[in-house]
């Protein structure tokens, strides 16, 4: 009763006021929103395969700051981390490895050790719009088993425009306020057009876990201190009408201090200590990547090129105390990487002539080359010896060599479209650690055919079929032990560990109606083969910590079904009603590691629930939104680590509730307050006796927005 309260007291006060409402002004920002929104709607229709497209308006929806603030309300994705702090993507509950997320087509060389990009270090204010493409043919690229997120950031305008915005942050857990500011401009000169935006963000979140066994009780504090600043520059020159040259930029800065103090934490075989615990960690990591193309289009072909550079920096210091046996004992870790990367890829388009169809066929190169530096110290000592006792090397370098190619065809005829594609990856990489060196190579032949039949103009069946690889991590491949001392646990590489590979079928059905509304059916069942899963090893002699190594098992399933809709409940002169909901079920069947028993993947929820509904008068200038994400239960199965049985780890279901009402300034700007975590929603795990809670806090966010 009370969240179906939260939905009708906005919508009732909206009424009042909409009755007391001044004269009609024409809102630039909502103009802009819905301009865009209809071209994603578009997109989205006429799209060969299953996907969605997330306008600017579903973008600034409830005052999301990052991508992954709108990734976690999307079917089949959930997102790991607290309110306001939501970084690593996993669809239908698979691991970081299993999905790409791409910047412009292309995955950032910020992949860190899953390959993967913190989806907290791109502020929304640099993004156009967002895709998500549950089974991509193979021209969209290879590591996509479950799907692929791709992020278009803002390209060079055809008119002047300036917009800023500046906002306050405030999460009851922390306290005090912490702002967030941008600015970007663009501009067109005749053939020359330009897109320069600059932001700066910075946050405090503090997360209390207490902690609680039959025999004792306890809590550890997080508090996280982030400052983000982030670049982009577009610069697009089209000497004529079929050709266009394009300069893009992106520059992101990332620094993170984290300190940690605990008087609690969890036993290796089981249950919990009293234990003094203390931890510092600072985090500096700066992306740049930097992309010249050329774009030649006439009526019968398209010609792309492209050539990037990119490189990412990442260095993590921590210091940590905590209490043992023998008394104090502290550790230092310093680690240090550096990922360069170069990409150069081409793409054709041509029509055929002469043919009683339409039809188009396609056909491109990718060549990359990635280097990666990896440095990795970690010294440990109980606090009354003078010098280190043991010094851990977990350094190692990788040339990591992708070359692939594709080809595809696609025609239409009468109400059937298809497009069936085929894509060759030839992997070769060369690693070097303080003791051994290795390489490795594998190659990879991935068909797909996508299908899409008109059953009339505003309905559609789609079919596809693909296969798809996922590359390990680069630090699961690589035999080095890193030793986490603040999650107690040591992950050790496997350089047997061989790609997943993945046979990807779906079937939806999409009806869309009237000018903004929509609903789409999809079911899909995934075959994957060599599954990478976490097997515990043992445990460490030194440390006491239990050692992990991912693994290939036989195989696995993952299927589910998913219903997305979006109706405009009420569209008239003055006032919009849209609802926006999705459902996911989701199963899977992996044969554990440990025990050698079936069972469903490690931390995928049964159920997923989205739902918003957003108000808009555009007479008395004011919009509300409110919103709801549910997660349902979610479990690590037991398992037998050298014969040490360890429990099973329950999460309950996740209910967070969040709002954004916001008043629009004239014709220029607007000023808004955004609520996160409205009924202050706690994560309850439970794991044999150990019980645990953790307390996010709710976050408030008082903004202004301003559009010339």
């Amino acid at each position: 009763m009370t969240s179906i309260r939260f939905f009708l007291i906005p919508l009732f006060w909206l009424g009042l006021v909409n009755g007391q409402a001044q004269q009609l002004h024409e809102i630039k920002e909502v103009v802009i929103e819905e301009k865009v929104d209809a071209s994603a709607l578009q997109q989205q229709k006429e799209s060969g395969a299953s996907s969605l497209v997330i306008s600017a308006r579903e973008l600034n929806n409830l005052g999301h700051k990052t991508a992954g603030d709108v990734l976690r309300r999307m079917p089949r994705i959930i997102l790991q981390g607290p309110p306001s702090f939501n970084r690593n993507i996993m669809m239908a509950g698979l691991e970081k490895e299993f999905q790409a997320v791409l910047i412009n087509g292309e995955r950032p060389a910020g992949g860190e050790d899953s390959r993967d990009f913190k989806l907290d270090r791109l502020p929304l204010s640099m993004i156009d719009k967002i895709e998500v493409t549950y089974n991509p043919p193979v021209d969209a690229g290879g590591d996509a088993a479950i799907g692929l997120v791709n992020i278009i950031l803002k390209d060079a305008p055809d008119e002047r425009g300036m917009n800023a915005f500046c906002t306050l942050d405030r999460t009851t857990t922390a306290g005090g306020l912490h702002p967030e500011m941008g600015l970007s401009y663009g501009n067109r000169w005749n053939k020359l057009s330009l897109l320069a935006g600059y932001n700066f963000n910075t946050f405090d979140r503090k997360n209390v876990t207490a902690l609680h066994d039959t025999l004792y009780h306890g809590e550890t504090v997080e508090d996280v201190d982030v400052t983000i600043h982030g670049l982009t520059a577009t610069l697009s020159y089209q000497p004529d009408t079929t050709q266009t040259w394009k300069v893009q930029s992106l520059f992101s800065h990332y620094f993170e201090e984290l300190d940690f103090l605990g008087d609690i934490k969890r036993r290796s075989q089981g249950g919990l200590n009293l234990a003094y615990d203390s931890a510092v960690d600072l985090k500096y990591r700066i992306l740049h990547t930097h992309t010249l193309s050329y774009l030649r289009k006439t009526a019968t072909y398209g010609w792309k090129t492209e050539l990037t550079l990119a490189q990412h920096f990442d260095q993590k210091d921590r210091w940590r105390m905590q209490e043992k046996s023998d008394g104090p004992e502290v550790t230092f870790e310093d680690e240090d990487q550096i990922n360069s990367e170069v990409i150069l890829k081409s793409k054709l388009d041509r029509k055929l002539r002469g043919l009683p169809f339409k039809n188009k066929v396609n056909g491109g190169i990718r060549l990359s080359a990635l280097d990666r530096d990896y440095d990795r110290l970690a010294y440990t000592k109980m606090e009354s010896h003078t010098f280190w006792d043991v010094i851990e090397d977990g350094s190692y370098t990788l040339r990591e060599y992708r070359a692939s190619a594709f080809a595809g065809a696609e025609g239409q005829l009468g109400k059937l479209w298809m497009y069936p594609a085929i894509r060759l990856d030839k992997d070769v990489h060369h690693y070097t650690t303080a003791t051994r060196k290795g390489a490795g190579d594998y190659l990879s032949l991935n068909p797909s055919l996508h299908l899409k039949y008109q059953l009339s103009t505003h309905q559609f069946i789609k079919a596809d079929a693909a296969r798809q690889i996922s590359r390990p991590p680069f630090n699961l491949t690589v035999p080095v032990d890193k030793v986490k001392n603040k999650k107690e646990l040591i992950e050790r590489g496997n350089p047997d560990l061989k790609p997943s590979r993945a046979w990807n079928m779906s079937l939806s059905l999409e009806n869309y109606f009237g000018a903004k509304s929509y609903v789409l059916v999809r079911g899909f069942y995934t075959l994957m083969r060599d599954v990478v899963e976490t097997k515990a090893i043992g445990i460490d002699e030194l440390y006491g910590y239990r050692i992990y190594q991912s693994v290939n098992i036989d195989s696995g399933k993952v299927w589910g079904m998913d219903l997305s809709a979006r109706l405009e409940l009420i569209h008239s002169h003055h006032n919009t009603l849209q609802l926006w909901g999705n459902v996911s079920h989701l199963g899977s069947e992996v044969r554990d590691p440990g025990t050698l028993k079936l069972r469903p993947l490690n931390e995928q929820p049964r159920w997923i629930v989205n739902t918003s509904v957003d108000y808009l008068n555009t007479r008395a200038k004011i919009q509300c939104s409110m919103g709801l994400n549910y997660i349902g239960e979610r479990s690590i199965a037991e398992t037998v680590a050298e014969d040490v049985y360890v429990d099973k780890l329950i999460e309950d279901p996740v209910m967070q509730v969040d709002a954004r009402i916001k008043y629009f300034i004239g014709n220029w700007g607007s000023v808004y307050l955004n609520l996160v975590n409205i009924f202050d929603e706690q994560l309850n795990l439970v794991q044999g006796s150990v019980h645990e809670t953790e307390t996010m806090g709710r976050n408030l966010i008082l903004g202004m927005n301003v559009t010339f």
